[in-house]
């Protein structure tokens, strides 16, 4: 496969479908735009992903800058937005177990750099509590509802 490229596949079927990046992109993002994080890269670089928590109380300045956000984001950008307590995980500091926060969940399937900048103004937004987006291999994005809750991918 070429750099660019990334195989599809249906977790159904099981079927592997190599196509362009941007050709699987722009297919499933109008009736599926979280299938985007189905796509699993053959021989690239890794991509930034994973939740941003704020405080509940900065709920409503995040919602509005999401709001901002996600209208103008391209194809390559897939988000979830959650309010809830924060599970009591091992990954998550003690002091936020069960603590209301608003989480948005993220990844950008774009080259690495650029990705970085698609993500940053969200990451920048505020007072995030914690920020655990980091680069991870295609093979390890989040499932879409992964995004939200922390830790299951």
């Amino acid at each position: 496969m070429d750099a660019g490229e990334v195989e599809a596949v249906d977790h159904g079927a099981g079927a592997v479908l190599p196509q362009r990046e941007a050709e699987i992109v722009e297919r499933l993002r109008p009736r599926h735009p979280a299938a985007v994080v189905g796509a699993v890269a053959a021989g690239e670089d890794d991509r930034p992903a994973g939740p941003v928590l704020w405080a509940l109380e900065d709920a409503p300045e995040v919602l509005r800058a999401y709001r901002e956000f996600v209208a103008s984001a391209p194809p390559e950008v897939a988000t979830a937005v959650t309010l809830r307590r924060a599970p009591p995980a091992p990954f998550l500091p003690v002091e936020l177990h069960r603590r209301p926060v608003c989480l948005v969940g993220m990844l950008a399937l774009a080259p690495p750099e650029a990705a970085e900048r698609l993500l940053a103004p969200m990451r920048g937004l505020g007072r995030p509590l914690l920020d655990l987006v980091k680069r991870r291999p295609y093979g390890g994005l989040p499932r879409p509802a992964a995004l939200a809750v922390p830790g299951r991918a």
